[in-house]
């Protein structure tokens, strides 16, 4: 049976393999050597068809960013700056964790990447590659984007301030914080959702207060999400297919074409379920 759906998947593939990709990522100086891993794997794996790997500055050394600009496929952007606390570190977690700007930069990548290439796959940069993409690629291509599913609902990473913001407490958009969120750090992404999705994330960056930890989430000040809160609300409004990681398939050709995604891409630490 293996030997068949490695066929099928090979023939898939094919039809994409003209395609040149755009992998999209984020670090700063203390996450170098993990983005390095990341940048390795991606080489590695998907080589033929790859285009570039843009990696956006947040916080880069000055000998850092002058290794990436040298490597192989590698370009090195700046991050728009689109509101003054972008670079700042604030305590995210309640064991003391620090994030710059509350993860408002992501929403701003994402715009700027499409803003130079039609189709890209955002990765965190915790991320490893493990095989080709190109079905990936195919996927976002044919369906204007690939998202996925994380293991908690809305309800636990938004806070009271947001579900005011987006009217989440009114009976028409209740449903919103009861479904499975989505995973900020792996998003697929195409022009065709630029206009409904990309800048209106983007244009929440202006206002660091959509992002920061207010405490009033149910769980306390810690389980917020920031950026991956307002995401799961855009694309559930927005009626969005979020693909199931434990159920995963792409959609090829109108088929659904089943994946075991963890063959494929590691997301590390952002991988593992809950406990029952």
């Amino acid at each position: 049976m293996k030997f068949f759906f490695g066929i099928f998947c090979l023939l898939f593939g094919m039809a994409f393999a003209s395609e040149q990709m755009v992998f999209v990522t984020v670090a700063d100086a203390e996450r170098y050597a993990m983005l390095g891993k990341c940048l390795d794997s991606i080489v590695e794996t998907n080589r033929e068809n790859l285009q570039q790997i843009a990696v956006f500055d947040l916080g880069f050394s000055e000998s850092q960013r002058k290794a990436l600009a040298q490597r192989e496929f590698v370009h090195v952007y700046d991050i728009e700056r689109v509101n003054p606390d972008m670079m700042t570190l604030f305590v995210v977690r309640s064991n003391g964790r620090m994030a710059r700007g509350w993860y408002s930069w992501k929403h701003v990548v994402l715009k700027q990447a499409l803003d130079m290439f039609p189709e890209i796959l955002y990765m965190d940069a915790s991320t490893i590659v493990k095989k080709p993409l190109d079905l990936f690629f195919g996927h976002i291509r044919e369906n204007g984007y690939l998202l996925i599913n994380c293991w908690h609902d809305g309800s636990l990473m938004t806070t009271q301030t947001i579900i005011k913001k987006f009217q989440l407490d009114s009976p028409e958009r209740a449903w919103v914080l009861k479904e499975r969120g989505v995973d900020a750090g792996f998003q697929g992404l195409s022009r065709a959702v630029y206009a409904d999705y990309v800048l209106p994330v983007y244009d929440l960056a202006k206002d660091i207060r959509n992002f920061e930890d207010d405490g009033t989430a149910p769980l306390g000040f810690g389980y917020s999400r920031h950026d991956q809160t307002l995401f799961n609300i855009m694309a559930q409004l927005l009626k969005f297919d979020i693909t199931q990681r434990d159920k995963f398939a792409l959609n090829i050709s109108g088929q659904p074409l089943p994946l075991p995604f963890e063959e494929y891409v590691d997301l590390k630490g952002l991988k593992r379920k809950p406990k029952q």
